[in-house]
């Protein structure tokens, strides 16, 4: 286990399963690397990297920077405006309170966004994806149950988990940036 304190602090877990607490502060660097290894950032603004396997990552209170890496991971925002990306697997994203930014890059799978609010949080798709502007998102979006599913290709989609419980896919558009 390594535990930071309350300055800012910067911990590095090896090949294995890691465990890392950054505490009280605005911590530069909590990561992983190979093994499946847990995070969390705690008061601040922390930055957490999983590294590759399947990893947890939790921000605390704070405007956190979460980049899970290779593997399923799960990635948990929490009080503040957070920047989240699962990058490469298919991973479960939570931004929690906050306007939360998630961000899409190819390749980085078949991600879950399981509380997406609308009018708070935005969805930054990469240009490279070949959607000129957000309408040409929505084109993409269709209806799977009370989800909303967005065919980014190449194997990549985002899926907004029970976002037509209280709202539309033509309301998601205001939530999308091409950046």
């Amino acid at each position: 286990m390594l535990t930071g304190g309350a300055g800012i602090d910067a911990l590095f877990g090896g090949a294995g399963n890691d465990r890392a607490d950054g505490g009280d502060g605005d911590d530069r660097y909590i990561g992983g690397d190979a093994g499946n290894d847990t995070l969390s950032g705690g008061l601040g603004l922390d930055r957490l990297y999983g590294g590759a396997n399947d990893d947890r990552l939790y921000g605390g209170d704070g405007g956190d920077r979460l980049f899970g890496g290779p593997g399923i991971d799960r990635i948990f925002g929490d009080a503040g405006d957070d920047i989240v990306q699962g990058e490469a697997g298919n991973d479960y994203l939570y931004g929690n309170a906050g306007m939360d930014r998630f961000i899409f890059d190819p390749g980085n799978g078949a991600d879950t966004i399981l509380d997406f609010v609308n009018d708070v949080d935005t969805l930054y798709i990469d240009p490279a994806f070949g959607f000129a502007n957000a309408s040409a998102v929505l084109a993409a979006a269709s209806q799977a149950g009370a989800h909303v599913r967005i065919d980014l290709g190449g194997g990549n989609s985002i899926t907004l988990w029970n976002y037509l419980a209280a709202n539309t896919i033509a309301t998601l558009g205001n939530d999308i940036a091409i950046a």
